[in-house]
């Protein structure tokens, strides 16, 4: 997660007003993209591997946002994940800005990352 609002928070500012990542954990916070529901849907859905939440998720993406940004955003979510899955395989915690990051979030970083 800290890695997708760090890279939220650094790109949203070229597209347009910036995202408020507080969002990204909160639902009840406005994130401040559009369609940012689906997307968050979408993107929880594929990385918790639920096939059904996943197939209604897929399904309302599209209708909001067309099949063509769909599939970017799935491809986009893969990419995350997959780097996320590596930085773990290799024992890399949360650093420098992403600890500062992690407090904005309210995201509790353990013990032994947090030096």
């Amino acid at each position: 997660m800290l890695s997708h609002a760090a890279m939220l928070r650094g790109s949203s500012p070229h597209f347009g007003p910036a995202a408020n990542i507080a969002g990204i954990g909160k639902v009840s916070i406005d994130v401040g993209v559009s369609h940012s529901a689906e997307l968050i849907a979408a993107t929880d859905a594929a990385v918790l591997r639920d096939e059904l939440e996943l197939s209604e998720a897929r399904t309302q993406l599209v209708e909001a946002v067309g099949e063509a940004a769909a599939v970017k955003t799935f491809a986009v979510a893969g990419n995350f994940e997959m780097m996320n899955r590596l930085l773990d395989a290799l024992g890399v915690g949360p650093m420098g800005p992403a600890v500062a990051l992690a407090g904005e979030l309210g995201v509790e970083i353990p013990n032994h990352f947090a030096n």
